[in-house]
C-alpha cells in the first residue's frame, strides 16, 4: 500500500507525500538544501502504476542530482521505467 513516508537519497532525508497537485503537474521536489525536504507525488497517479512508477524515479533523480538538467532527468526515468516495466516489475500490497 502506498503512503507517506521518510525516505534518505544520497544520505539527505525527504519527507515522500502523495499530495493533491494541479493537473499539469505529476510530482515536484525540494532542493537537497531545504530544511524539510519533500518529495511530493501526485495522489491521482495512484490509479496509473507505470506514471506513478515514472514519477516516483523522475523525482528521485532530482533528489540525487539536483543539478541535473530537466531533459535528462525525464529522458532517464522513462528509460529506467520501461526497463523495470518490460522486467515485470509492478506495485503490490505486500510492500
Amino acid at each position: 500500500m502506498l503512503h507517506d513516508c521518510r525516505v534518505t537519497i544520497c544520505g539527505k532525508r525527504w519527507r515522500l507525500e502523495y499530495s493533491r497537485l494541479p493537473r499539469d503537474t505529476d510530482g515536484s521536489c525540494d532542493a537537497p538544501t531545504v530544511t524539510r525536504k519533500r518529495l511530493r507525488i501526485a495522489r491521482r497517479l495512484r490509479q496509473r502504476p507505470r506514471a506513478l512508477l515514472e514519477t516516483l524515479i523522475h523525482e528521485a533523480m532530482h533528489a540525487a542530482g539536483w543539478p541535473l538538467s530537466e531533459e535528462h532527468v525525464e529522458q532517464t526515468a522513462e528509460d529506467v521505467t520501461r526497463i523495470l516495466w518490460n522486467q515485470g516489475f509492478r506495485l503490490t500490497g505486500g510492500q
